[in-house]
């Protein structure tokens, strides 16, 4: 008898490597498709006497990055964003340059300056960077915690139940990241644990989620004290700790 072949899209993600992985212990056959972990972004138009500088060079070069940005921050596979600015971005400033400033990546051209003089593509450049940064200071968001094991097996469990049909929500009980780090400080009392949580005034969600639907495919959910320790070991071996 031939074994079943299965096809996982997104291969390379950290849940479907688990999939893929564990698919591959039950005696599957997998076909697997990636995702690219990294995105280059450097188009922008560049035009030094636009008829129309917002419409030509301006919302084109703001909006088009933040276009990217917006759709790589929908693909959790995609770890690294890589954006080309330009030098005009930089220099610009409104104040001549002498012959001993060093210019470095804290300076930034002077968006008004720019407009006054009608720098336009060097404005746009400038825009677009700053718009850049403005949104990966916005999107510095939160991570729920879930064990990976089980969330691939959940996925697994749910092709194998021919009766499987719906939603089913795989998790447990909320919790603030300040109550794992008091379960990592009992766990590993010699780690350099941080005392205080960034997020520790964030609100902690009060509800409760229903197990009854996932239960009943099987699923035993690893406990959270062994998962955590397992991470930390996983870390260990692999020189992160």
């Amino acid at each position: 008898m031939s074994e079943p072949v299965v096809c996982v899209t997104g291969a390379s993600g950290f849940i479907a490597s688990w999939i893929v992985k564990l698919l591959l212990q039950y005696g599957y056959t997998v076909k697997a498709t990636v995702r690219d972990p990294s995105v280059f972004h450097t188009t922008s138009p560049c035009y030094y006497d636009p008829k129309d500088p917002q419409v030509e060079l301006i919302d084109p070069a703001v909006k088009g990055t933040l276009n990217v940005l917006r759709s790589c921050a929908k693909v959790p596979s995609i770890k690294r964003m890589i954006i080309t600015s330009s030098l005009r971005a930089v220099v610009f400033t409104g104040k001549p340059l002498a012959d001993n400033d060093i210019v470095d990546e804290t300076w930034f051209s002077d968006p008004d300056f720019c407009e006054k003089l009608k720098l336009w593509y060097m404005l746009s450049k400038t825009l677009a960077e700053k718009a850049a940064w403005n949104f990966a200071e916005e999107h510095d968001e939160t991570i729920p915690w879930m064990d990976v094991r089980d969330v691939a097996n959940t996925h697994i469990l749910a092709f194998e139940n021919s009766s499987t049909c719906g939603r089913y929500c795989i998790t447990g009980k909320p919790m603030h990241s300040s109550e794992l780090v008091q379960i990592l400080r009992e766990l590993y009392p010699t780690l350099n644990l941080p005392k205080k949580c960034a997020d520790e005034n964030q609100l902690k969600i009060s509800c409760q989620f229903s197990l009854e639907r996932v239960k009943s495919l099987g699923i035993n959910f690893i406990p959270l004290e062994l998962s955590l320790k397992d991470t930390v070991e996983s870390l260990k071996e692999n020189s992160f700790l």
